[in-house]
């Protein structure tokens, strides 16, 4: 059985991956933020150690080696994904972190693999599409190259690795990412930026999770891989199917792309102002109304991943959980 020692717990991605992992039966041993709520996470988990990942010191660094100690496979689950973060936070939790597992990794030996997950975000400004593994990174915000820098700690490492890169995750665990657009699409203001022909590019929870579990398996190592949906929605279809499982009619609101773009910079220097969030960041605007759509083929070839769920059943998933989380 192989031992595999996880982050990210008890964060949507991180639990996802747990239960996938516990139900193959592999000894999984958890390394988890201090003061984080672990009452719900299967007890199969049995071996936890609360640590800041990104803490610097010769303790938690002797912690973090011992706890690696005779792990076969890593999977870096955890980071940040907040496009308001300044960069020392972002370069904290997602390449400071990074940088300090790779390195207990080393000390303790005997991984053979390590599985980083990435995001399409160091491709936000493509030069072509569709986007390969091959397009040179264009990372936009902090969020982007902080992610890419841990990249290249992991390429660099000389583990065994896998990089695995989703893109924007849908899916019932993922709902509160999608909040106001089902709110505004339920009480008959359903929006879309610029002319809605733009193919938006998504992958289902259950999906992601498979690609994981498929690159401990496979025996493949230094590769990276995009994970997404090998059919693209454009975007006035995805907010028509939302208004069909909410039962309203399609009758959207078209909003300028250069005056949403106004908003949502105005959105930012607000934030700076003031520290609360805006209702729009300039990176939603640039999800949801530029084209933008992967190629997938190199994770089929390698991988076997085949992305299965169809954006309609996220769809469902996604209003399902709105709704269930309104009664509450």
């Amino acid at each position: 059985m192989k031992k595999v020692l996880l982050t990210g717990c008890p964060g949507r991605l991180g639990n996802a991956v747990l239960d996938a992992l516990l139900k193959k039966g592999y000894d999984v041993r958890l390394v988890m933020q201090p003061r984080l709520d672990a009452s719900k996470l299967p007890r199969k988990a049995s071996k936890r150690l609360f640590l800041d990942l990104a803490e610097e010191g010769e303790t938690p660094a002797e912690l973090l080696k011992q706890f690696v100690k005779g792990t076969d496979i890593v999977i870096h689950v955890y980071g940040t994904v907040d496009y308001l973060a300044p960069r020392k936070k972002l370069f904290r939790e997602n390449f400071e972190a990074t940088v300090n597992l790779i390195q207990a990794c080393l000390k303790a030996g005997g991984v053979k693999k390590f599985i980083y997950t990435s995001s399409t975000s160091v491709f936000r400004r493509p030069h072509k599409l569709p986007i390969t593994e091959g397009h040179p990174p264009t990372p936009t915000n902090y969020y982007g190259e902080s992610k890419l820098a841990a990249e290249e700690t992991v390429a660099a490492s000389g583990i065994p690795f896998v990089i695995l890169r989703p893109t924007v995750m849908v899916g019932k665990e993922y709902v509160s990412n999608f909040r106001k657009f089902i709110s505004l699409a339920a009480k008959g203001r359903a929006t879309i930026v610029g002319d809605g022909k733009n193919r938006i590019s998504w992958v289902a929870v259950d999906d992601v999770v498979a690609a994981y579990l498929l690159a401990i398996e496979k025996p493949i190592a230094n590769e990276d891989f995009i994970i997404a949906s090998d059919k693209p929605v454009r975007q006035e279809e995805a907010i028509k199917l939302l208004c069909k499982e909410l039962g309203v009619p399609f009758a959207p609101k078209h909003v300028n792309l250069h005056f949403a773009y106004s908003v949502a910079k105005a959105g930012g220097l607000f934030h700076k102002l003031t520290g609360r969030k805006p209702p729009l960041v300039v990176e939603e605007v640039e999800t949801i109304a530029h084209d933008r759509y992967y190629d997938v083929s190199k994770a089929r070839r390698l991988l076997g991943w085949v992305p299965k769920t169809t954006f309609q059943k996220a769809a469902h998933e996604m209003v399902s959980e709105w709704k269930k989380q309104r009664k509450v």
